[in-house]
């Protein structure tokens, strides 16, 4: 039964938020343009941008590098890169980093059942942010990260039950990174094998707070905003399929859990022809100088490969500290939307206000491309 569903999440999250470019069904939307990341290592491409402003001169982004594995031609490895831009998003170079230390971390087989396969551990769907509120310099860039166990299979496996959510800061996004900490975890989280590797979790979500969250099988695509009063978290919990809203400390030494923002109840009624949706994953949080933002990227719920991203759309939230989206009729209030090329995986949005070129950045996965993964600026901004 745990390989079922394992094989389940896996039609769900095996490309977070990753792939040609398209507009939104409003045709005054601008025409999305590819992102082009100079330097970047990724031989697959990127995905998942985590663009966030220093308050100064410069623009950073955390994002997926996709590579291939020299022990097994079929498994790719996803690290997590760092990228910089002094133009505000024209143009974005690879500042040379691997935060996770991934490079360090060797493939290394492993035996189900009677079959060996070859693994890697993937670093996958970031989060970079700056705390400017932190009183100490050197942790005031943050960011979490979704750690786990893939597998050939042939087709590449995560093994969601060996995973987690982790935590690594810095004085600097270029600069030298903090060991790894191994924060939230779900259900489904493999404790006898995992907790050997840097302990165990700090926050075991299931069971931490209330039964509110004992069904969250899996934990992923954090988003977050750091604020005076703490740092807000959003979380895509698989099983229950909701949207999920914390707050911590600055140095996550507690944190509490909000409530839901969103749920099923909120997703079909936003579903699009060529754009169906059946729940909501991938969210972000985003300030701006008029309004607090929650952007999801929802999700068809087909049977086996037909399950994708279907674009992100965007709601107002009008209460953060009770994880309150703005609501006419019962229904999430949307703000806009962005759609990638019909029929296509696409979605996993990032935004900063700061960005004056990109606005809403999407990813996009091409599958029978070379690169199969790429990052899209929408060129569409929030009020």
């Amino acid at each position: 039964m745990l390989r079922c569903i394992i094989i389940s999440l896996l039609i769900l999250l095996l490309v977070y938020g990753c792939g040609g470019g398209g507009n939104s069904n409003d045709d005054t939307s601008p025409t999305a343009v590819e992102l082009q990341m100079i330097a970047t290592p990724g031989d697959d491409g990127v995905f998942d941008p985590a663009p966030a402003w220093d308050g100064a001169s410069t623009l950073w982004m955390s994002h997926s590098s996709v590579n291939w594995s020299n022990d097994d031609p079929l498994l790719s490895q996803v690290h997590t890169r760092i990228a910089m831009s002094q133009d505000g998003g024209a143009n974005w170079v690879d500042a040379g980093v691997d935060p996770n230390r991934s490079h360090l971390v060797p493939d290394f087989q492993v035996t189900v059942g009677t079959d060996t396969f070859w693994a890697t551990w993937r670093f996958e769907v970031s989060r970079l942010f700056h705390d400017p509120y932190d009183s100490d310099a050197n942790r005031r860039w943050k960011m979490l990260w979704h750690r786990v166990v893939a597998i050939g299979n042939p087709a590449p496996t995560p093994l969601f039950q060996n995973s987690w959510i982790g935590y690594s800061s810095a004085a600097s996004p270029d600069g030298t990174w903090s060991d790894e900490r191994k924060l939230f975890t779900g259900l489904l989280y493999n404790s006898a094998d995992m907790d050997p590797i840097i302990g165990p979790p700090e926050f075991p979500l299931d069971t931490a707070f209330s039964s509110d969250l004992g069904g969250c099988t899996v934990y992923t695509e954090p988003g977050v905003l750091a604020k005076n009063e703490g740092i807000y978290i959003s979380l895509q919990c698989t099983g229950e399929r909701k949207i999920v809203l914390l707050r911590c400390d600055r140095g996550f030494a507690t944190c509490a859990y909000l409530g839901d923002l969103l749920t099923t109840d909120d997703a079909a009624a936003f579903s699009l022809s060529d754009h169906p949706i059946d729940f909501y994953a991938a969210p972000e949080l985003v300030d701006t100088s008029t309004a607090t933002y929650l952007i999801v990227t929802g999700v068809e719920d087909g049977d086996g490969a037909d399950i994708r991203y279907n674009g992100c759309l965007v709601f107002r939230i009008s209460d953060l500290a009770n994880a309150v989206v703005e609501r006419s009729a019962g229904l999430p209030v949307l703000v806009t939307r962005v759609n990638g090329s019909s029929g296509s995986f696409n979605g996993a949005c990032g935004y900063d206000l700061n960005d004056s070129v990109d606005g809403i950045i999407y990813s996009e996965f091409t599958p029978d491309s070379t690169p199969r993964f790429h990052l899209f600026s929408s060129q569409i901004k929030l009020p």
